[in-house]
């Protein structure tokens, strides 16, 4: 799973492919995100794209190599 434990306050996680389409989109989000899709399909090996939203309004994003 894609751990967030460590972050308080997260507000919406959405998780982006190498071509800008969301894979995963999730509003209060407790570590749900384990490689598969919004539609429940295993994604493949590849570089996906990260954007973190907080309830202060505050975002970050970043980069996670999902392998099997």
């Amino acid at each position: 799973a894609f751990d967030l434990q460590c972050l308080e306050d997260v507000k919406n996680v959405k998780i982006y492919n190498r071509y800008g389409m969301i894979v995963f989109d999730k509003d209060n989000y407790r570590n749900e995100w384990n490689g598969l899709d919004k539609n429940g399909s295993l994604l493949p090996t590849a570089t996906y794209y990260y954007c973190i939203s907080f309830n202060s309004g505050e975002t970050i994003t970043g980069w996670v190599y999902l392998t099997y």
